[in-house]
């Protein structure tokens, strides 16, 4: 599986503590979780959806919308960035020493499995899943900015469609944190009432019929994607628009037509996520887990050929595999693993921090 294919966004890296469910806001936690789902099965379906054209469907159905999702959850629980410079001690715990941990243990599996050499020029660079948390850093470290514009997401739009024609799109990772700005602006910015009308039993009948017609729409692009492709690098928003060989003109309209679809098929979704506790609420404080934990099982099937096998390859194995799929996330938010992973999804690094801050 090439890296381009496996790009992806993160869940919304709100805390992750163990407090008390009912102090939390069960609507985003269920959120979350369906959402880190979507994630896991768009990265597993990555490895089919040029063979299957079900597969194919679904996967760009999930990547027109799981992306802009998440960056605007994580606007949403960045509000504190915004308010306070104290929040800022965080992104040591929650980003950058996650980041170091989870890069080595990448360049450590790769030797393991495929017998890479340690590399300590490219050590650190972002490996798969791990542009999300330097994109995260950047947007985190904006967040005081935005509250004092007149029309913040208006900026952060022209700032994501000009990106797409300058230097800023050689580099993919920070290409993807321009461009996917916009939902992030937003989700920082947003009124909570706004929000509220999601909620309402109206919306979820609406939400429900888009998603609908969304799928549909995905089936038929699949269907016809081999006499008329789609290029797939719009649902990955890494690439400029010279690199997909689109005028710049033609490159900025695209964009804003991706950005009012994942817009309109993420409100739609939040609108039928459930609103009360569920079976599943609990596992939505643990997204980040799922988030890191699974790239790492995914590329250790990667590397040694396990995605390719055979048996996989038709919709039967293809099934088995989306099961399998789902199992995992939700293995992967358990207490149990929490407990065992702690030390890597929220080191703590509390040796590192002063104990006051010099205003």
């Amino acid at each position: 599986m090439s890296e381009t294919q496996q790009m992806s966004a993160a869940p919304a890296a709100a805390p992750t503590d163990t407090a008390s469910v009912k102090q939390r806001n069960a609507y985003f936690d269920n959120a979350k979780f369906l959402a880190i789902v979507l994630v896991v099965l768009g990265h597993v379906w990555g490895q089919f959806y040029k063979h299957d054209e079900l597969i194919r469907a679904a996967y760009s159905f999930v990547y027109a919308f799981h992306m802009p999702l998440f960056v605007f959850t994580t606007g949403y629980f960045s509000r504190g960035f915004a308010r306070s410079t104290d929040k800022a001690r965080t992104l040591i715990s929650q980003v950058i020493a996650p980041y170091v941990i989870f890069i080595l243990l990448y360049r450590a599996e790769t030797w393991w499995i495929e017998g890479v050499p340690f590399d300590l020029n490219s050590a650190f660079r972002p490996h798969f899943l791990m542009w999300f948390l330097l994109a995260l850093l950047g947007w985190r470290l904006s967040a005081p900015i935005w509250p004092h514009l007149r029309h913040p997401v208006a900026v952060a739009v022209a700032v994501s469609l000009v990106a797409g024609s300058s230097q800023v799109m050689l580099d993919s990772t920070t290409g993807r944190m321009v461009t996917l700005l916009p939902f992030f602006v937003l989700g920082l910015t947003i009124r909570p009432e706004r929000l509220a009308v999601l909620r309402r039993s109206a919306a979820r009948w609406y939400g429900a019929a888009v998603l609908a017609v969304g799928l549909a729409v995905a089936v038929v692009v699949a269907h016809r994607f081999h006499r008329h492709p789609f290029d797939m690098r719009w649902l990955w928003w890494s690439d400029g628009y010279q690199a997909m060989d689109v005028p710049p003109i033609t490159g900025m309209a695209v964009r804003s037509g991706m950005i009012v679809l994942g817009l309109s098929l993420g409100a739609a979704f939040l609108a039928v996520v459930p609103r009360g506790r569920t079976w599943f609420t609990r596992l939505g404080t643990a997204t980040m887990y799922v988030f890191l934990l699974h790239g790492l099982i995914l590329k250790a099937f990667d590397y040694q050929g396990l995605l390719t096998a055979p048996w996989l390859l038709n919709q039967m194995g293809i099934a088995a595999l989306t099961l399998l799929s789902v199992v995992t996330a939700i293995v992967l938010a358990t207490d149990p693993v929490r407990r065992a992973t702690r030390w890597a999804v929220e080191p703590n690094v509390s040796w590192l921090l002063s104990k006051s801050v010099t205003r």
